[in-house]
């Protein structure tokens, strides 16, 4: 049966919650700008000014240095000091202070990021992200690659919109750009040692100088532990802690003004009993108001347990190891050659991560499924090389070509895939399998996918007169990709066609762990992307702009053994994007007010789903999709040691033509495809803004504190493509505040820090068991409870 599922679904949780929380947080957010003088936390590197106006941002946005205020593109940016003070140092610390910018997190292989609704795309080796990650100008391939502590941060950058004319891989959905420290002429050093509740123990440091008269050199390190924050009460042991360890050597050679190299160096692991997931729902509850058959409570009951569905008690009940490993580590030369004003830039780079997961995919101290998930190997490769013109002239350019390639392995884990309890967990009420039916089965699939690129881009400005600009540019990518898949059942009994049992087993198998199989999927292609922007600035202080991009993403090759009728090849998204923004300044610099509207249309947009009737999930394109929206920031030096920086973005991103789709978790056995035309796009809040207070002042003759507090929120927002109603994470908002106190030449500073100060229950991923064998139980990830500590830091 064929039912479409219509704008109107069902939820389970009720309307009035669902419709008041984004009005509530937006209210809260408008109160608090009204009496803060709001503004985005955008105090990254700057320049210093004198006492009471705002630092100057610089940023190299478009591949050369200028101030922020002056560049015609939405952008964020957080700088290395800003992170220490308020103890920020994981992604998703991060990314929760930058409105309509979200970070999707399982565990390191299902990570993704988005930029205003675009770019949800967890666990798609055979896919570009939407959002282009960099690192030191080194494009990373895979977001899991940022998943571990950032370490001896200078600047954090967020570009919004397509970003594909410029940057080494197209990017639709914009830009996130980390900038590391570099080695400096004049010695110096850092050490800086935290502790925590529970039991977090963290040490970093870094060490900098000359080498000799041309050479200078830096290396930076860090450790981070913490206990568990939930409890395995099969085992009694804590998970979800933290255990990551990491290190970066610079060498920086200068012989003279007209060249400079950089090498980089750096190494990072991760091994941790982590990424447990709770129990949230029972999933009950179908769409049309009725009963799921055959759920999970009438199946635990045959083996006389009940679950318990309460997710904030952070308690799980599993039977199997819970555990992931990581490596990342990666090298880099960048050189510059400075001639009669043109800058020559080289970026190098080699870069490896590794992922080795253990998981209890059951979620049940049940002997059901012994193994879960795939291991990752990943190899990449990189080439940019580009030129850009002297400044101050009627036009200026910047001209490069980039080289790419990538060698990826993905591979389930080795062992038996279920266990002793499978069949009669799986089993219909009127028919109960015996253990033999799936108990040692093994269901392995191996993926070895290739992708090679180059790329030639340019981007020109002509500067009108002084106060006109008209700026345009292009990229060609030329993109192959290659994806070899095999599949390979092994273990168990030999079933005996003799057996009473044998066609309700051998279908089960066949359906949770299909036969033999290869698949061998190819694309190559050429894809254009470009952009035109005019700017007038009719003042010092005022900026007007507005911009128009093509931005496309790469088809994309799916990694997995599909069912028949689905393409093994992702067309590739076609981003058209338009954007009106101005940046002003006003009371001698005091006060910055930027904004801007955005509006896009997505054609073939590039989307994970989960199809719970043939069980599988795989990379799939819906037929189009819109985001449009507004962005506030504000930044206000109200007086002397007090600033003020708020922001709030408006998201409206939805499917515009998603018609044969798959469907939640609650239309099992209604419907098998659903159609989710006019839904909101997955992982896409409508409402998202951050308020920071920060207040430094003098305490005695040598010594000054300084103190803030900030409130970040996100509204509601489906956590799974399918718009199940079990995947609606609840708005939520969080507080964090932070002491420093220490001498004005911050030799040394005592900090005290807490995050999530009020602490609040919230959801970072929900997802759901579903499907012909699925029991319909949700379970999910949820985020760190309160958390605080002491930091020491003493500078040499």
């Amino acid at each position: 049966m064929t039912e479409s599922a219509g704008s109107e679904r069902w939820s389970p949780r009720s309307a009035a919650r669902h419709g008041a929380q984004p009005v509530v947080l937006f209210a809260h957010a408008i109160i608090c700008g009204s009496i803060f003088a709001a503004g985005a936390r955008l105090n990254a590197q700057g320049i210093d000014n004198p006492t009471g106006e705002l630092d100057v941002i610089v940023v190299t946005a478009r591949k050369r240095e200028e101030r922020s205020q002056d560049v015609p593109i939405s952008i964020i940016a957080l700088s290395g000091k800003q992170l220490e003070r308020s103890h920020s140092y994981l992604p998703s610390e991060v990314v929760q202070s930058i409105p309509n910018m979200q970070l999707q997190f399982v565990n390191p292989r299902q990570t993704a990021f988005s930029i205003r609704g675009l770019g949800n795309n967890p666990a798609s080796e055979g896919l570009e992200t939407s959002v282009g990650l960099y690192l030191d100008g080194v494009y990373i391939s895979r977001p899991g690659m940022l998943a571990s502590d950032l370490d001896d941060i200078e600047q954090i950058t967020v570009l919004r919109g397509p970003q594909g004319t410029l940057f080494g891989r197209n990017t639709t959905a914009g830009a996130l750009s980390f900038s590391t420290r570099k080695p400096e002429r004049t010695f110096n050093s850092d050490v800086e040692l935290s502790a925590g509740n529970f039991g977090l123990t963290q040490a970093r440091g870094s060490v900098t100088g000359p080498l000799g008269s041309t050479l200078s050199g830096r290396l930076s390190a860090f450790y981070t532990g913490r206990d568990g924050t939930v409890k395995n009460i099969n085992t009694g042991s804590a998970l979800n802690n933290q255990n990551k360890v990491g290190a970066r050597a610079q060498i920086y050679f200068e012989p003279g003004d007209a060249l400079n190299l950089r090498l980089i160096a750096d190494f990072g692991h991760q091994q941790e009993n982590s990424v447990a997931q709770v129990l949230v729902n029972a999933g009950l509850t179908l769409a049309n108001g009725s009963t799921r058959p055959n759920d999970v409570l009438v199946r635990t009951a045959r083996f006389g347990y009940t679950p318990i569905f309460d997710p904030f008690a952070r308690q799980v009940n599993i039977d199997q190891r819970q555990a992931i490993e990581t490596t990342n580590a990666g090298t880099s030369l960048e050189a510059n050659w400075n001639f009669a004003g043109y800058r020559l830039t080289s970026i190098s780079a080699w870069r490896r991560w590794e992922f080795f997961p253990s998981n209890d995919l059951d979620y049940l101290p049940l002997d059901i499924q012994q193994t879960g998930g795939s291991n990752v190997w990943n190899r990449q490769l990189s080439q940019e090389i580009r030129i850009a013109s002297p400044l101050h002239r009627r036009m200026d350019f910047v001209a490069g070509v980039f080289l790419y390639g990538q060698r990826l392995r993905v591979a389930t884990i080795p062992g038996a895939t279920y266990g002793v309890d499978a069949a009669k967990f799986y089993s219909q009420p009127t028919l109960i399998l015996p253990a033999y039916a799936l108990d040692g089965v093994t269901s392995y699939t191996r993926a070895d996918a290739a992708t090679d690129s180059d790329a030639a881009f340019g981007q020109i400005a002509w500067h009108v007169d002084d106060q006109w600009d008209l700026t345009a540019g292009g990229r060609s990518n030329w993109d192959h990709k290659v994806a070899m898949v095999s599949r390979k059942r092994s273990g168990g009994s030999v079933l005996n066609p003799a057996d009473p049992y044998f066609a309700a087993a051998t279908a089960a198998r066949n359906q949770l762990a299909p036969g033999n199989a290869t698949a061998d999927s190819r694309s190559s292609g050429n894809t254009l992307s470009g952009s035109l922007s005019l700017s007038y600035r009719s003042t010092d202080a005022l900026l007007i702009y507005g911009s128009l991009s093509r931005g496309v993403k790469a088809a994309g090759v799916n990694t997995s053994i599909l069912p028949a009728a689905v393409n093994q090849v992702i067309k590739p998204e076609v981003v058209k994007a338009i954007e009106l923004g101005v940046k002003s300044s006003f009371l001698n610099h005091r006060l910055e007010i930027n904004g801007d509207l955005f509006w896009a249309n997505i054609d073939n947009y590039q989307t994970t789903v989960r199809d719970r009737v043939l069980v599988a999930s795989y990379l799939a394109n819906a037929e189009s999709a819109r985001t449009r929206g507004a962005e506030l920031e504000i930044r206000w030096a109200v007086l002397e040691g007090l600033q003020v920086d708020a922001a709030v973005a408006y998201d409206e991103a939805t499917y515009t033509s998603f018609h044969s789709a798959p469907c939640g978790a609650e239309w099992t056995g209604i419907a098998t495809s659903c159609d989710l035309t006019g839904r909101p796009i997955s992982g896409a809040p409508s409402w998202s803004g951050a308020v920071q207070v920060e207040y430094s002042r003098g305490l005695a003759r040598n010594l000054e504190g300084t103190g803030g507090i900030d409130y970040t929120f996100r509204s509601s927002s489906y956590y799974s493509s399918d718009d199940s109603a079990y995947s609606l994470i609840d708005g939520y908002g969080l507080v964090n505040i932070h002491l420093n106190m220490g001498p004005p030449s911050q030799r040394w500073q005592i900090a005290l820090w807490a995050r999530n100060v009020l602490d609040k229950e919230y959801f970072a991923a929900l997802s759901s068991l579903a499907g012909v064998f699925g029991s319909g139980y949700v379970a999910g990830i949820i985020g760190d409870p309160r958390t605080y500590g002491a930091t020491v830091r003493v500078r040499f």
